[in-house]
């Protein structure tokens, strides 16, 4: 779990596929936070990890597809609660960041199935998030094409 990868990062601390898991536990951990306020923390944390991760090992899959995934809980978190036009458009800007991610993945493997998976739950969410129809509708048809 957790603790073992935070174990091994001691012993390398600059191994970024440990960061990417390390991000993903700490996602979890949050998902399992349910709206507590206490989950927030723990978002921000598997972002840095994450972050760092992709700067570390910029040529593997697993640092860009655990920023993705992160951001995606992340947003979904921020959606699910109470918005403000500063929550909205952090959603927004850490969705796009998500994209960015997956298809910084996607270029080293194509046809990585959970990654794909993550695109097209993350187009679904930009989709949610838009208000104009125009927009919503084309952000929803990338999500079907994914």
């Amino acid at each position: 779990g957790l603790k073992t990868v935070e174990a091994a990062l001691r012993a390398q601390p600059k191994d970024g596929r440990l960061l990417a898991a390390q991000a993903l536990l700490l996602s979890i951990s949050g998902q399992a936070q349910g709206m507590a306020a206490a989950a927030v923390p723990i978002f921000a944390t598997a972002r840095s990890a994450a972050e760092r991760a992709a700067e570390l090992a910029p040529t593997s899959v697993e640092p860009h597809e655990a920023l993705a995934e992160v951001l995606r809980h992340a947003s979904a978190f921020e959606i699910a609660g109470p918005q403000n036009a500063a929550s909205k458009k952090r959603v927004a800007a850490q969705l796009e960041r998500a994209l960015v991610a997956c298809q910084a993945g996607l270029s080293l493997s194509a046809k990585r199935a959970p990654l794909l998976g993550t695109k097209g739950a993350l187009l679904l969410l930009q989709a949610r998030t838009t208000k104009k129809p125009k927009e919503a509708r084309a952000a929803a048809e990338l999500a079907v094409a994914a």
